[in-house]
């Protein structure tokens, strides 16, 4: 019910682990210079078309850049 479609991409949230609000990305790269090296965020996606939006995935946790 949700694959493929007209107007398909991705939606990105993300938010540094252990606080509450997440943050939502429409690029690919993002970047804030406030972080620090190495700082653990969890991440979860999801897909949409133009019939509507598809459930977020399991949450994942990743690190920021070393530098």
């Amino acid at each position: 019910e949700y694959q493929n479609g007209d107007g398909f991409g991705y939606i990105l949230a993300f938010r540094k682990q252990g606080m509450p609000t997440w943050t939502v990305s429409s690029r690919y790269v993002y970047s804030n210079e406030s972080l620090s090296a190495y700082c653990p965020f969890e991440v979860r996606i999801k897909a949409y078309n133009k019939k509507g939006e598809g459930p977020f995935s399991q949450i994942a946790v990743v690190h920021s850049a070393e530098e």
